[in-house]
């Protein structure tokens, strides 16, 4: 499991991100996904052979990975978490009565740095709508990209409720949005693309956002490059707002002269606040 953590972290330095980028756009996109892929399937696999509670850490410059393998005729509530490196990621289990029976069960939490910036869409990728809000081209991976994974015996035996995590800001948000999101491919082809489904963003500030998600993939922060982004509803009503205050030469004269009245109403025709 060691040697496989820092296989991995050694594609992912500094000097190899040159070679990455080297790469095309959909090429890259392909070969970084299945470099997820194969690292969560790689450290199930290799985890199989644990029988009895145990609990792992392995950690490198870029990749961490936490792995949790219970015995469930001992360890009947198991509370799988990880902190990685200030990164908190915790799945809740539904309450079934296969809850209380036997068998074995691991789970994986990773964290991946630096890889975020491998996932990026191209320039030609189109705009999407997620929930009513305009997700807009600019935007960026603004968190480390945090992984969970659950192999069971029998397949049935836990059955997840919910994954929650809260994740570091790359960089300080500024007024811009966050947006919880996963990266949803295909196996068979390696094509993704960030998603929003099943997934919540419940809190944000300038250096954290915390999500819930009702499924297991790659998770990550998205935040606005450059504007928060608005629904449709919004920008309609602010597009209403601007037309329906008029203001014309003599009344800017007005203004100029000092005329209180006219000077607030042309206050009104300046963008709002909360809409810029």
């Amino acid at each position: 499991m060691k040697a496989l953590v820092k296989t991995v972290n050694n594609l992912l330095q500094p000097d190899e991100m040159a070679v990455w980028n080297e790469i095309g756009d959909d090429e890259r996109r392909k070969s970084a996904t299945k470099l997820l892929h194969t690292m969560e399937t790689s450290a199930l696999g290799i985890s199989h052979h644990l029988k009895r509670t145990t609990e792992l850490v392995f950690k490198e410059s870029d990749v961490a990975l936490k792995l949790y393998a219970f015995d469930l005729s001992r360890d009947k509530q198991p509370h799988p978490h990880a902190n990685l490196n200030g990164n908190h990621i915790s799945i809740s289990q539904q309450k079934t009565e296969m809850a209380s029976s036997n068998g074995t069960l691991t789970i994986i939490f990773l964290q991946y740095s630096s890889i975020g910036s491998l996932l990026r869409l191209s320039n030609s990728s189109h705009d999407r709508d997620h929930n009513g809000t305009t997700m807009q081209l600019d935007y960026v991976v603004n968190s480390p990209i945090v992984a969970a994974a659950i192999k069971s015996n029998p397949p049935s035996l836990y059955l997840m409720d919910y994954v929650a995590f809260t994740l570091k800001h790359l960089e300080p948000l500024e007024k811009r949005k966050a947006l919880c999101v996963f990266w949803n491919y295909s196996a068979p082809s390696m094509e993704g693309e960030w998603a929003t489904e099943g997934c919540k963003t419940l809190h944000f500030n300038a250096t954290h956002t915390t999500c819930r998600c009702n499924h297991l993939t790659n998770f990550a922060v998205l935040m606005s490059s450059f504007r928060i982004s608005v629904s449709a509803k919004d920008v309609r009503r602010e597009s209403a707002a601007r037309k329906s205050v008029q203001v014309s030469p003599a009344t800017v004269r007005k203004m100029q002269n000092g005329d209180k009245k006219e000077r607030f109403c042309i206050n009104l025709a300046q963008p709002w606040d909360g809409l810029k």
